[in-house]
């Protein structure tokens, strides 16, 4: 397993392995919601195919449709196809940093976009079903995983309860969890807004016209 993020093209993660990092660049050309895991999915386009992302952590930002992203991100597999984790996924300012060519790729319409290309998903595994909700963008908010703390405290407290040797693993157990919600940062859906199809119409124009 490589620790480094290598940057590739998207055709080439077909030739990468599960649990590779790897870092593409590219443009949204679509975005869901699952309102039932409480998780967003993205789409990324780089002229030579596109991937499915399946956003894990992420700074608090907003991505919309149609953006030009950075994906730092691990190689999975979903019924041997392959999707990335994203570990990071930061926009780009395609005006300064020379990345005008990824606006330039056309949004296409859902119905253009395939299930899977090649190897590689591109819609959300089970992108039929009503869970899923097709965005126009969508707000990420990063947090410290505070439940952990919860949890953790009320079995430390538990533990001044118990036996001495019950109370030793749970006052640990207890410790951990707290220490581990305080450090440890987690990437949560704090909003979004549903696609309107004249939204990916104008982006599709957009790209034409530049």
């Amino acid at each position: 397993m490589s620790l480094e993020y290598s940057l590739i093209k998207i055709r080439d993660l077909e030739e990468m392995y599960s649990g590779n990092y790897v870092l593409i660049r590219g443009r949204v050309n679509s975005l869901y919601y699952d309102a039932v895991n409480i998780r967003a999915y993205l789409s990324v386009d780089d002229d030579s195919g596109m991937v499915l992302s399946q956003v894990q952590n992420a700074v608090s930002q907003t991505i919309f449709l149609g953006a030009v992203v950075n994906i730092r991100g691990e190689i999975a597999l979903h019924k041997g196809k392959i999707y990335v984790k994203t570990k990071e996924i930061s926009k780009m300012q395609t005006a300064e940093d020379g990345y005008s060519q990824f606006a330039g790729i056309p949004v296409p319409n859902e119905s253009e976009l395939p299930e899977f290309e090649g190897k590689r998903w591109v819609k959300p595994f089970d992108w039929k079903t009503k869970k899923l909700v097709d965005l126009y963008n969508v707000a990420l908010q990063e947090e410290r995983k505070l439940h952990w703390v919860g949890i953790g405290v009320i079995i430390f407290l538990l533990g001044f309860l118990m036996p001495v040797i019950i109370a030793i693993f749970m006052l640990a157990a207890g410790f951990l969890l707290m220490f581990g919600g305080v450090i440890n940062k987690e990437t949560r859906v704090a909003g979004y807004e549903a696609l309107q199809p004249k939204s990916r119409t104008s982006l599709s124009q957009t790209s034409v016209n530049q």
